[in-house]
This record gives structure tokens, sequence and C-alpha cells, in this order.
């Protein structure tokens, strides 16, 4: 996924532009561990997990729904 990409899905699922958001990106766009996401945006692990699990289910939840129709 690309920064472009990443940003407009966020903006569509509301995620809003914070360091949560950053982490989220670093894991799904750069390919880092949740932990070390948290760790890169001061974050605990848990927060960013949660996260980045939220974006991801919805992700799914729109490709699925492409596939449908």
């Amino acid at each position: 996924m690309t920064n472009e990409q990443f940003d407009l899905l966020a903006e569509a699922f509301s995620l809003p532009n914070s360091p949560t958001r950053e982490a989220v990106r670093l894991v799904q766009v750069d390919g880092l561990t949740v932990y070390a996401a948290a760790k890169s945006c001061g974050l605990i692990q848990s927060t960013v997990s949660r996260a980045n699990h939220k974006f991801a289910r919805a992700l799914q939840l729109v490709l699925d729904a492409r596939l449908v129709a």
C-alpha cells in the first residue's frame, strides 16, 4: 500500500491524524512490527495493535464488498 492509498483509507475510516495514525501507517505501509511502530511513535503497543486491527478489519470489509459487487 502506498502512502496516498493509506491516507485515503484512513480518512474514509475516520482515523484521525495523530501519532496512532502514524504508527498504523508504519505498520501498513512500511512493514514495521506493531512493537517497532509503537516505540517509534511513543505509544504503547496495545494502542497501536488495537488501531491496526481496526484498520485492517475495515480494509478487509472494503475488499470483501468489492468482490461481491
